[in-house]
């Protein structure tokens, strides 16, 4: 509490004072300037992002998970998957050559690419998936080729036909784009 002069009576008072007590003059407050180190620090308002900036954020999101998700699907099914068959066929049966964490890392990535709207329809038990023409229209050979044969796995995991042959088709139209037939050969039609 500090004291200053009544500017009516000139006594000194309280400056928490709301009136002068000898005279009744009121007192007006006066802010006194604090040293730098006593004041409060300034707030710093950040911007907030509007609702379309929210909405091209979450696509940009969006659009930049399907992709790294189409890159990691392509660094797992270029591994080796050769080797000897549960049924001692010797040729490789790419669905039981699956690791445990490169099954669940397909599933996932499968299940992003419909959410996406990459893939329509998935046919596990007949190997045959239906995508969105405009995406495999703008991917080249060997992005298509991956494309195959990550579906090929994928449908092999989650069928009885432990074989990594598929076909993919246009969801508008069922043509015929791409294929991996029995003996691991690429057809791309489109």
């Amino acid at each position: 509490m500090a004291l200053i002069n009544c500017p009516e009576c000139n006594k000194e008072i309280s400056d928490k004072a709301e009136a002068c007590p000898h005279c009744g003059y009121p007192i007006q407050k006066v802010e006194v300037a604090r040293p730098p180190e006593e004041r409060e620090p300034a707030k710093i308002k950040t911007p907030q992002s509007s609702g379309a900036d929210g909405c091209l954020l979450k696509g940009f999101l969006c659009v930049v998970g399907v992709f790294i998700a189409m890159i990691v699907i392509a660094e797992i099914f270029t591994k080796d998957y050769t080797g000897r068959s549960s049924s001692g066929t010797g040729q490789a049966d790419s669905a039981t050559e699956l690791t445990g964490s490169d099954k669940q890392f397909l599933d996932k990535s499968i299940t992003d690419l419909k959410s996406a709207g990459v893939i329509y329809k998935i046919d596990e038990q007949n190997h045959k998936v239906w995508i969105n023409p405009a995406h495999w229209a703008n991917q080249g050979v060997d992005e298509k080729k991956k494309l195959l044969k990550a579906f090929g796995l994928y449908c092999a995991s989650h069928s009885t036909h432990k074989s990594d042959w598929v076909q993919v088709f246009d969801k508008f139209n069922d043509q015929l784009l791409g294929e991996i037939t029995g003996f691991g050969s690429y057809k791309i039609v489109k």
